[in-house]
């Protein structure tokens, strides 16, 4: 089952100030038809927002023409869209070569009837001829003008270009203007910034300026009505929760602030209904009969809506916290939560990133008319990043399914059969055909759950080795189902059976992870049984269905084959290489082609296992990728590449693109070679193909440095450059070590000595769970133990 994505507008009048902002997640990344428009380039989101709201159309149907210039046609034809005129009123002009009947000829009309253009003389409009820079500026500013902006002009100089002197006396002011409210900026010609007014405009340098123009008067409507004139109305206590929607207001609140400048009031739904108001979750007002959210027709719990009705902006979803609920329900549903964060980042334009260090970037028309609906949901329930941070997860948007998280009750197979479940890990599995260990486990599990009332998830998990039983009992049932998961599912079985009675809520919930990855022929896991597919064995740098990979050729084969027998398979994915963490992780390009494959085969709850301390290899922006993942499988390529980009300028600053340079280069490097997440570095790549690059990457790296903004951005940047030293130093090790002269070597170890100390001074992840146990100078970092 795919992502619901779900828009209706029921009433839609165009004009482009009062328009309907479709915002990027609701319409562009699925239907981007300019093939020639990509998700790195820098008029990316004006051609997006041009395009959404019907402004600028391409040159063909799948092209922008980014290369293309704007003719003075095409200009005031963007303009009168802009404006949302009526085409039907001007049929002819005085110009001598526009004819009636044009498809510019209306625009060319209404044009030169609001001042906005008087043609280029004698008579002429010369429609096929390019516009320039400062005829441009001069339009702009005329349109300005006549949509009620300011278009005084503070400075009257252009000292800054030195090609100021190539600016027309005409069209002085309105390039001042233009300059001094960023709609005109220079372009880097030879290294100086140039205002070049004189030359044509492109089509993308036109769509950026249209963007920039509408951003000076931007609009923030719910059915025609201010933004301002808002509250935002939660219900303290909303039905089947004893928890409040009020945590889910106040972000909202923030989010509008920050990213808008709007300070919404806050109130309970006890008072009494106003005129203009947004409600967050199940609030009185669906009782009174002033809004209507049909829950029962959500096609799972996961599923939320935000929609305009009437003066009202709804945003709910289906609400139940299992933590202050009497039983054993297991559930946290967060919907409302939910809703909240896609509005924020869909509608309100908003990207989180680590440190609060979130961007607010909201498209210049946000408008929702009566009758807007987007109905939509996190596709995995349960996404839990262990290489964020609390509040990092949260920006992420990670989220609880069950209140016990799956990745929190590990090894206690073991430990229920000897009545310790909550003591240190038992390494040796005692045998599960024992009639005495079986009915020791479910006696243990049975006091466990009396003396915890609440809880509704027990792991029963084999441990973290390949010590399982091989008496002869154990052994008939391995080959009675061709898989050593045999006994560990026949005895959870046995569990869930003497459960089902007095308990018959609580999951249980084990592990199919190296030894008992295979699932069984015969045995059928219960129904109150989940499965936990570990990947630890698989090859991240490929797609997990790639059967050419040594590593993967067997995973569809298990995982499909427990999706095919278990009522719910569980996820504990990987991401980082856990034997030396400062290998760089070649996966980006198999993330989403890896969880969309969970998601099809119905995968809905996900523990991501990675580095949860200070990471070098681009940590923050793996923990954004996955969430974002997780939550949308489904989502176009482009928009993962694109939030991607976001994520680098936002984090590391102008120099990004080099990143994202070093990003592609290195996932192609590692997609060379076969490995898993427990091998050593030289598994990853092969050296003989990194050392060619080594003096081009440094380069890389040097130009992302001086793209740093602030002191801020470059501590980003030189952290993750170590886990690119680190690799340099194990690729060079053979040229420059141990072939190399006297010379080379000791600038080797000068080299080897910086990296550890960088390593001690940041306290970086060098092994998933030790530092450095056996720094040689004279070996490769790859084998410092």
């Amino acid at each position: 089952m795919k992502r619901i994505k779900i828009i209706t507008v029921f009433a839609f009048v165009f004009a482009l100030l009062t328009a309907l902002a479709l915002t990027a997640s609701a319409k562009w990344w699925d239907e981007n038809p300019y093939k020639d428009v990509q998700s790195g380039a820098w008029y990316y989101d004006a051609v997006r927002i041009c395009n959404e709201n019907d402004v600028m159309y391409g040159v063909e149907d799948d092209e922008f023409g980014v290369n293309g210039l704007t003719s003075r046609a095409m200009f005031v034809t963007v303009l009168s869209k802009a404006a949302g005129f009526d085409d039907a009123q001007y049929t002819s002009t005085p110009f001598d070569d526009v004819a009636a009947g044009e498809w510019y000829t209306a625009a060319v009309a209404w044009a030169n009837e609001k001042g906005i253009t008087g043609g280029t003389g004698e008579g002429k409009f010369s429609p096929g001829s390019a516009i320039s820079r400062q005829e441009m500026a001069v339009m702009l500013r005329r349109y300005a003008a006549f949509t009620g902006l300011d278009v005084s002009v503070k400075s009257a100089t252009l000292d800054a270009f030195p090609d100021a002197f190539d600016v027309a006396d005409w069209a002085t002011e309105s390039l001042c203007w233009a300059y001094e409210n960023g709609i005109i900026s220079g372009s880097a010609v030879d290294g100086e910034v140039l205002l070049l007014p004189r030359a044509a405009a492109t089509r993308t340098q036109t769509a950026q300026m249209i963007v920039k123009l509408l951003a000076l008067k931007p609009v923030r409507e719910i059915n025609g009505n201010d933004l301002s004139l808002y509250r935002i109305v939660y219900n303290e206590n909303e039905e089947g929760s004893e928890d409040t929607s009020l945590e889910s207001a106040e972000k909202l609140a923030g989010y509008i602030k920050n990213s808008l400048g709007y300070d919404l009031p806050i109130v309970k739904d006890t008072e009494e209904p106003t005129e203009y108001e947004i409600l967050i979750g199940r609030t009185n007002r669906e009782d009174a009969g002033l809004v209507t959210v049909d829950r029962d027709a959500f096609e799972d719990d996961q599923q939320y809506v935000y929609c305009v009705q009437g003066n009202r902006l709804v945003i709910a979803g289906i609400d139940e916290y299992a933590k202050k609920m009497p039983g054993r329900t297991g559930v946290n549903i967060p919907g409302t939560g939910n809703a909240i964060f896609d509005f924020a980042q869909s509608v309100l334009g908003i990207e989180f990133y680590p440190e609060g260090k979130s961007v607010y970037a909201p498209d210049p028309v946000i408008s929702l008319p009566d009758g807007y609906s987007h109905t939509d949901r996190t596709f995995f329930r349960s996404r839990i990043i262990y290489m964020c941070s609390g509040e990092d997860a949260e920006n992420n948007g990670c989220g609880y399914y069950y209140n016990e998280s799956y990745c929190g009750v590990p090894h206690n197979l073991g430990n229920f059969i000897i009545g310790k479940p909550g003591g240190s890990v038992t390494w040796e599995l005692p045998c599960l055909s024992d009639p005495d260990n079986m009915a020791a486990l479910i006696a243990n599990v049975k006091k466990y759950l009396d003396d915890n009332p609440h809880k509704n998830m027990l792991g029963l998990i084999q441990n973290d080795n390949p010590n399982y039983c091989r008496c002869a009992d154990c052994a008939a049932a391995y080959r009675e189902d061709g898989s050593r998961s045999a006994m560990i599912i026949r005895a959870c079985n046995a569990v869930c059976e003497a459960l089902e009675e007095d308990y018959p809520e609580v999951k249980i919930l084990t592990w199919a992870y190296g030894y008992s990855a295979k699932p069984p022929k015969v045995t059928r896991p219960h129904k109150n049984l989940i499965v936990v597919y570990n990947t630890l064995i698989l090859c991240p740098a490929h797609a997990y269905t790639d059967a050419t990979c040594e590593f993967n050729k067997t995973s569809p084969e298990n995982l499909e084959g427990w999706c095919d027998i278990t009522n719910e398979v569980f996820l504990w994915d990987h991401s980082g290489a856990f034997v030396r963490a400062m290998t760089p992780f070649p996966d980006w390009d198999s993330i989403l082609e890896n969880v969309r494959y969970f998601a099809d085969h119905n995968v809905r709850d996900v523990f991501m296992n990675g580095m949860s301390s200070l990471n070098t290899d681009f940590n923050e922006l793996r923990e954004k990728m996955l969430s974002m993942a997780y939550i949308d499988p489904y989502m176009a390529r482009e928009e993962f590449d694109y939030h991607m980009d976001r994520f680098l300028a936002a984090y590391y600053g102008d120099g990004w693109r080099w990143l994202r340079k070093y990003i592609d280069t290195i996932t192609e490097l590692g997609n060379a070679m076969h490995h898993s997440f427990h091998d050593l570095t030289h598994l990853y790549y092969d050296y003989s193909q990194v050392v060619p690059l080594v003096d081009e990457i440094d380069s890389w790296w040097d130009k992302a440095e001086a793209g740093a903004r602030d002191e801020v951005e470059l501590s980003h940047v030189q952290l993750c450059r170590y886990s690119w030293i680190y690799l340099k130093q194990c690729a060079t090790y053979d040229t420059l070590f141990v072939n190399g002269t006297e010379e080379e070597r000791e600038a080797y170890r000068e080299r080897s000595i910086a990296l550890k100390d960088a390593i001690d001074e940041y306290d970086l992840r060098f092994t998933e769970s030790e530092d450095i146990t056996a720094f040689n100078v004279n070996v490769s970092p790859e084998y410092w133990g």
